[in-house]
């Protein structure tokens, strides 16, 4: 799995709101992943599973905040919705 992308979107409020994961290689369990996340420089970190399932080599995955202003933005919805990704430039 490959972090190819984080946005904090030019729609109202940063909306979307989201990463972009990239699976290099046949992945058998998304449940061993998760996304570390350092909570607005607060130094609060939050781990976040999200996945139960496989994914095949060259596939994406979008975790988003939100789906509503994501699909508005990318034309597809997102793959898993979580809070915590609520990035707003000051997150590591």
């Amino acid at each position: 799995m490959l972090l190819t992308g984080v946005f904090d979107g030019p729609l109202k409020g940063g909306l979307p709101k989201g990463v972009e994961l990239y699976a290099s290689c046949d992945v058998p369990n998304l449940s061993l992943y998760g996304l570390n996340f350092f909570i607005n420089g607060l130094g609060t970190y939050r781990k976040e599973y999200f996945w139960t399932s496989s994914l095949s080599a060259g596939a994406f995955i979008y975790v988003s905040k939100e789906a509503t202003k994501f699909t508005e933005f990318f034309g597809f919805t997102p793959s898993v919705l979580s809070n915590a990704v609520h990035i707003n430039g000051n997150d590591a």
